[in-house]
């Protein structure tokens, strides 16, 4: 993972109900930049492809599981 300066503070917030996120970042633009362009497992980046993956299979996917035919 990678260390940021203490420069910058990072918030992310997810609403349950709505699965919309907010992100606030604070700090020096290279600081913010950095933070944003980082590629790590644990990178700001690979967490909300992470959460697109898992709103897609919600949205599109899981819905097709209740589409049985009984009988």
């Amino acid at each position: 993972m990678t260390d940021f300066p203490e420069e910058l503070e990072a918030n992310l917030f997810l609403d349950n109900d709505t699965r919309m996120w907010r992100l606030e970042l604070q700090g020096p633009a290279f600081v913010i930049l950095s933070f944003l362009l980082d590629a790590t497992k644990h990178g700001i980046a690979e967490k909300l492809w992470t959460e697109a993956k898992f709103d897609r299979l919600v949205k599109y996917d899981l819905g097709e599981l209740d589409d049985r035919t009984d009988g």
